[in-house]
């Protein structure tokens, strides 16, 4: 995350940095793009400043983002269950009556 906040920075800094002041220095651009992930950029300003570069930057940023950010998520959940199955493993079993009574026919 933060290497890809860092490269996203620099790329924002160097692109645009003389027409959009949240991009105006490195470390004022390293703060917004940390801000713009949770609170959105302002993409005409991106459209206005870059016809082609802009929508790009814009669309890669929220992309990469959106996914580092589900990883995240995914990896928080995943590391709970596992932690729960662990702590079950010994005790009552974690599941659904229906579905074992499925799974048993089966």
């Amino acid at each position: 995350l933060l290497l890809s906040l860092l490269a996203f920075a620099h790329t924002g800094l160097v692109a645009f940095g003389s027409q959009i002041h949240d991009l105006r220095s490195f470390s004022v651009s390293l703060a917004s793009c940390f801000r713009f992930i949770f609170t959105g950029m302002r993409y005409e300003e991106l459209r206005v400043a870059g016809d082609v570069l802009g929508p790009v930057y814009y669309i890669a940023f929220k992309l990469w983002m959106v996914l580092i950010v589900v990883r995240f998520f995914v990896a928080v959940i995943l590391d709970s269950y596992r932690q729960v199955m662990q702590e079950n493993r010994g005790g009552l079993a974690l599941t659904f009556p229906p579905l074992s009574a499925l799974a048993a026919d089966v």
